[in-house]
């Protein structure tokens, strides 16, 4: 129950960050841009953090279908990620690179393991 309750949550979580950010990316360009992207970053390293590498695939896997859905186009013509918008491609492209960094940044960093110390004398 506990894992399903967390899965849910790393859901929640990222289907608000993609809805956010695509709000945010064009807000004021390039810093609706930015912000966006340090958004889905501090998101990812903290679902790799509380919950390990598979919660992030699944995070990735989540933020991209929702991403996916909103650039479509709407019953009414509309689109919120407009695919001849070279933002709309940053957004996509670079919310991508950045979750696939956030996997490769090494397991250590995510450890809560003590350091060893040095023996000094």
């Amino acid at each position: 129950m506990r894992v399903l309750l967390r899965l849910l949550g790393v859901l929640v979580i990222g289907v608000v960050i993609a809805v956010a950010g695509t709000v945010m990316h064009r807000s004021s360009q390039p810093w609706g841009l930015v912000l966006a992207l340090a958004l889905v970053f501090t998101s990812g390293v903290g679902v790799r953090a509380a919950l390990g590498r598979a919660a992030t695939l699944f995070y990735l896997a989540v933020l991209l279908l929702t991403l996916g859905g909103l650039s479509r186009y709407g019953p009414g013509g509309d689109v919120l990620i407009p695919g001849g918008d070279h933002w709309g491609w940053y957004w996509l492209g670079g919310a991508s690179a950045v979750i696939l960094l956030v996997l490769a940044l090494p397991g250590s960093w995510f450890s809560d393991r003590p350091l060893r110390r040095r023996v000094t004398g």
